[in-house]
C-alpha cells in the first residue's frame, strides 16, 4: 500500500501487518493493526509513519513529543529511532490489534501470486 498525507483524509483507519520484532511483546511479526487518525500525539502512544530514510512504514512506541517533532523507539529495542518525526507525518494512532492474522493473509496473497503467474 502506497500512502502519502494526503490518503489519511481519505481513509480515516489505516491496516497494516506487522513485519519483524521491535514491537515485542506488544506486537508479533504476523499481527495485524489498525491504526486512526488522530490530532492529539502523547507520550506512550504506538504510531504510525513513513521512515524518511528508508521510506518504509514504522509502527513504533511515542517517547518524546518536542516542539511537534515525535521521537520513537520500538519496545524491544535499546535505542530511540535515528530520526525524529514531524508530528503532521504521522498516519496515525494504533488502535487495535487483531493477532497473527496477518500471517493467513500473507499466505492468501502469496498463494494468489502463485495462481495469477500460472
Amino acid at each position: 500500500m502506497v500512502l502519502n498525507q494526503n490518503d489519511t483524509q481519505k481513509y480515516p483507519l489505516i491496516i497494516s501487518i506487522i513485519h519483524g520484532d521491535s514491537m515485542f511483546p506488544v506486537f508479533h511479526d504476523g499481527d495485524l493493526v489498525i491504526a486512526r487518525k488522530c490530532n492529539a500525539i502523547k507520550l506512550g502512544d504506538v504510531v504510525i509513519f513513513r521512515e524518511p530514510m528508508t521510506n518504509f512504514f514504522v509502527i513504533h512506541r511515542v517517547i518524546r513529543n518536542k516542539n511537534h517533532r515525535i521521537t520513537t523507539r520500538g519496545d524491544a529495542n535499546l535505542t530511540q529511532d535515528p530520526n525524529p518525526v514531524e508530528q503532521d507525518k504521522i498516519f496515525g494512532k494504533v488502535c487495535m490489534r487483531i493477532p497473527k492474522i496477518g500471517i493467513l493473509i500473507r499466505i492468501i496473497q502469496r498463494w494468489c501470486g502463485h495462481l495469477c503467474l500460472r
